[in-house]
């Protein structure tokens, strides 16, 4: 499940001290790439003083705050319970893999290979 180059042979991870941590290890990675984000925002902000420049990085930095709410809410009501995310459970209620990838398409602000594939443009 969890393999970055060989290993440990014979190891395999328990998914009821890993699963937690996944889900941790998502909700800190929205974190850390919209704080990043807001913070060179905050930082530009210091190069100019123009109306258009402060109007501007300050929507950026309205729309980073909002994706990191969203962000945070998707990772934690992915599944209800929570604990679904890892382990079997016959009663949880889970977002279709479809939405959720919809959702990271839109969050990392990719198109989705099948639209990608479909624009005109030079083939590699």
């Amino acid at each position: 499940m969890y393999h970055y180059g060989r290993g440990l042979e014979g190891f395999v991870p328990n998914p009821w001290t890993m699963g937690p941590l996944v889900v941790a290890d998502g909700v800190l990675w929205v974190w850390a790439l919209n704080v990043t984000r807001i913070s060179v925002a905050l930082l530009l902000l210091r190069l100019k003083d123009s109306l258009p420049w402060r109007v501007t990085l300050w929507g950026i930095i309205a729309v980073q705050a909002c994706m990191l709410v969203v962000g945070t809410t998707m990772h934690l009501v992915m599944c209800r319970p929570i604990s679904a995310r890892w382990a079997p459970t016959p009663t949880a209620t889970c977002i279709p893999p479809p939405n959720f990838m919809a959702y990271g398409y839109v969050y990392s602000g990719k198109l989705p290979p099948r639209l990608t594939r479909s624009l005109p443009g030079p083939r590699c």
